[in-house]
């Protein structure tokens, strides 16, 4: 290495930086001083000029060289930070003028939107004096836009896009809990009267929109809130209406100007059939009501239009609102789906069990689901023999029944009535294309009779039952597998969707039979869902088995395994 050079430091203003002069000759002096001390003939070295000179000056040179570097590292740090600015400049450049989010139209931002929207969490127990103002605030917060408003302070196009898309703002939610004044205050009385601003202001905004109203109270309630979303019943599109019985009367200016309602929920928190049976009356004309959730009592329900409704569900059934939907199951019209939350121990204190019997009733609804709010035990099984057995339903496609959790570890269980649940499903033929029955008590003899009478069936959840009430073994994955023989007809054969609820009493090789043999036959992607009870996880090993056979079938191309499995959610399964 030369350094005899000046190194320059900078082209522009030729500055340049002398190299020290006891740098000269430098490699051959070291060469020549390791060498003598290799040699051990150091003592004709020491008294060489050149080294005590290097002594001297070295120190002042080597700081001479400090300043330097030092000035360069700061220049180094600067370019380095610059740099950096840069860099991220060009990236928000680039996210700016080519970024996807950046190039979507107006429309699919709104559509993005009104996914990002949270639901309304609703409580119904009584707020205090003391949370009442932060309650009031927050639903001021929501009624002008909560997280909408969020969003419009991301950017201009967002802004634009969240204030002038009047549809998000169509959704007004209402808990009648914070528009009453817990206190008589004057800056109760304040807060009351922004609250009602700017719930006003909200309606304008979507002036030329229709409405989804839900409203929500408890107790006694003040009612400008509730009267003042009420006429606006002529844009309301779907309505939610969960409020103390007395309360529904402010809902009277809607009687007449339901134009454009498709959807309705009415619930009265508090025993008052006259005011249930007046409600419902302004419901009677609706040319476009399709869909229609209850909770009172059933007599009320024939006042809505029954011949046009698509769906149909009523909660807290009792023995004479049954009576009552029975007699009405007649008017509703082809493919209409019936959902009923039965009380069984309710229905088992009002009506007698033994001999228990409804009248015939033959009805063209293609789905029927029932669920349980409170039921014991032996009841369930005399109430749906007596509802089976009076029921004629030809047009019936999907049926469902589903049981109460008792407690953290298990699920009550309804017992199923064999006789008439076979001539149910018989009367329905090849309509039945789906059937959940995860929560009822039926052996497996009498499931593979329920199964030879519904040839159709696309969708079958079942499950075992705790303790040990093993409905899911060997012997049914078997009948299920799709036979070569042509003298045993295929049970199921068009089956599509199987879920299970598993205790772990079937061989992993019979499942895999039937995995294979289904999905080889299928036409379409055959799924199975596995949900196991806590402590009775499968084992990796079984896992990685149907994992492979998964892949396999993927590889060939055409039908594929839908494959899932994991710990029984009562939530979520």
């Amino acid at each position: 290495m030369s350094y005899s050079d000046a190194l320059s430091l900078c082209e522009c203003c030729s500055a340049s930086f002398s190299h020290s002069p006891l740098l000269e000759k430098a490699d051959e002096l070291c060469r020549n001083m390791l060498d003598s001390i290799h040699s051990n003939q150091l003592s004709q070295y020491r008294r060489l000029p050149q080294l005590h000179e290097i002594i001297q000056h070295a120190p002042a040179e080597l700081d001479r060289y400090d300043l330097v570097l030092e000035s360069l590292d700061a220049k180094l740090e600067e370019l380095f930070a610059a740099r950096s600015t840069l860099s991220r400049l060009l990236d928000l450049a680039k996210g700016v003028v080519h970024g996807p989010a950046m190039q979507l139209p107006n429309e699919i931002v709104a559509m993005v939107f009104g996914h990002c929207l949270v639901d309304k969490e609703w409580d119904l127990e009584p707020i205090t004096p003391e949370t009442w103002e932060r309650e009031a605030k927050a639903e001021v917060a929501r009624v002008m836009g909560g997280g909408l408003r969020s969003l419009s302070q991301v950017c201009q196009q967002w802004r634009e896009v969240a204030l002038g898309t009047a549809a998000l703002w169509s959704t007004i939610n209402l808990d009648l809990r914070c528009w009453s004044l817990p206190m008589e205050t004057s800056g109760a009385y304040l807060l009351h009267e922004v609250m009602m601003d700017k719930l006003g202001l909200a309606l304008q905004h979507t002036r030329y929109n229709l409405l989804t109203v839900n409203v929500h109270g408890v107790g006694q309630c003040r009612l400008e809130a509730l009267a003042t979303v009420a006429a606006h019943s002529h844009r309301w599109h779907s309505a939610t209406i969960t409020v103390d019985t007395s309360m529904l009367t402010t809902l009277a200016p809607i009687a007449g100007n339901l134009h454009f309602l498709q959807n309705v929920t009415i619930q009265g928190l508090s025993e008052a059939e006259d005011a249930m049976m007046e409600t419902m009356e302004y419901f009677s004309a609706a040319p476009l009501l399709r869909r229609v959730g209850f909770c009172g009592p059933a007599e009320a329900v024939a006042r809505v239009p029954l011949e046009q409704l698509e769906f149909l569900s009523h909660s807290g059934v009792t023995g004479e609102d049954l009576l009552h939907i029975f007699s009405q199951m007649q008017r509703v019209p082809t493919g209409c789906a019936l959902h009923m939350e039965l009380n069984f121990e309710g229905i088992a204190e009002e009506l007698e069990l033994d001999g228990l019997e409804f009248f015939p009733v033959i009805s063209p609804i293609a789905e029927l689901k029932l669920y349980s709010e409170e039921h014991d035990g032996p009841e369930t099984e005399a109430v749906l023999d007596a509802m089976f057995s009076s029921l004629k339903l030809p047009q019936l496609q999907r049926l469902g029944i589903f049981g109460t959790p008792s407690d953290e570890e298990s699920l009550k269980p309804l017992l199923w009535p064999h006789r008439s649940g076979l001539t149910l499903l018989e009367g329905a033929g090849r309509n039945l294309r789906l059937l959940d029955i995860p929560d009822v008590r039926l052996s497996q003899r009498e499931l593979l009779d329920v199964l030879a009478v519904v040839p159709a069936l696309e969708h079958l959840l079942i499950s075992d039952q705790l303790p040990e009430h093993h409905l899911i073994t060997d012997t049914l994955l078997e009948a299920l597998s799709l036979t070569v023989s042509s003298f045993t007809p295929a049970l199921i054969p068009n089956l599509s969707t199987l879920i299970l609820r598993s205790l772990q009493g079937f061989t992993v090789p019979a499942l895999l039979e039937l995995l294979t043999v289904r999905t080889a036959a299928a036409s379409d992607d055959f799924e199975c869902r596995l949900a196991w009870f806590p402590q009775r996880r499968f084992s990796s090993m079984s896992l990685d088995c149907i994992v492979n056979l998964r892949e396999s079938f993927g590889e060939r191309g055409g039908p594929g395994l839908l494959w899932s499995c994991g710990e029984f959610d009562r939530e979520g399964c």
